[in-house]
């Protein structure tokens, strides 16, 4: 039986992969401006995605916690993958 959690962590793994795989900045930026994301979501999905940083690096730079950025990234992704 399939449940919501699962239905989510899927939607969740389907943006993730579709932002690995935009291949233009300028399309990037675009995506994330029609997004509903704060703007440290945007700044934390850049670092991560466009520089490469991770998560746990991003934590370092913008005074949060592994874990506070993880679930950060966690909800980003679920309003990402609204729109992706």
């Amino acid at each position: 039986m399939v449940g919501i959690g699962d239905v989510m962590n899927d939607e969740r793994k389907n943006a993730k992969r579709k932002l690995k795989e935009i291949p233009r900045l300028s399309t990037f930026n675009e995506i994330l401006e029609q997004s509903t994301l704060t703007d440290l979501e945007k700044e934390i999905v850049r670092m991560h995605y466009l520089k490469k940083i991770p998560i746990e690096v991003i934590g370092d730079l913008k005074g949060y916690s592994k874990s506070a950025i993880m679930r950060m990234h966690k909800t980003i992704l679920n309003k990402l993958s609204k729109i992706l």
